[in-house]
């Protein structure tokens, strides 16, 4: 929530803002800002049927790729075939990250109150479909205004 003022770059947050409470979310916002930063945050997953009813496939799939994983523990493999809670496990916390994923309206609203200087930084949210799936990723882009070296 605090990265260094003097790290350049881009800050990117790919499917894991929604582990962050509001709270947290803005903490984060509000330090790339001050920080005069871009920071990038991406979400695949979103509140649609089509992705939550997706999920127990994310499960099965962990069948079929359990033995690939390497170094592979028999204890994973116990938890998987045996007693399987490492699917349950995958899809229990799949659904739970598509219920908890940051509408637009919300991610706006996460920016709301950040002291952006007077216009030098702003914010862009929205959501676009993958590829011809029937469903859409959320972004949230911010970055310092080009008039002041963004």
């Amino acid at each position: 929530m605090a990265v260094p003022p003097e790290l350049p770059g881009l800050r990117t947050i790919f499917n894991a803002f929604h582990h962050f409470r509001p709270r947290e979310a803005r903490a984060i916002l509000a330090s790339a800002v001050k920080a005069a930063r871009p920071i990038a945050v991406f979400e695949l997953v979103g509140r649609e049927w089509p992705m939550i009813l997706s999920i127990p496939f994310a499960a099965l799939a962990s069948l079929f790729v359990m033995p690939t994983v390497r170094p592979l523990r028999w204890s994973w493999l116990f938890f998987t075939y045996v007693v399987p809670v490492i699917p349950l496990l995958i899809a229990f916390d799949g659904v739970v990250s598509c219920l908890r994923v940051y509408s637009v309206a919300e991610l706006e609203g996460l920016t709301e109150g950040i002291p952006r200087g007077d216009g030098r930084y702003r914010f862009e949210a929205g959501r676009v479909r993958i590829g011809k799936l029937p469903v859409h990723a959320t972004y949230l882009i911010g970055m310092p205004t080009e008039a002041h070296g963004g």
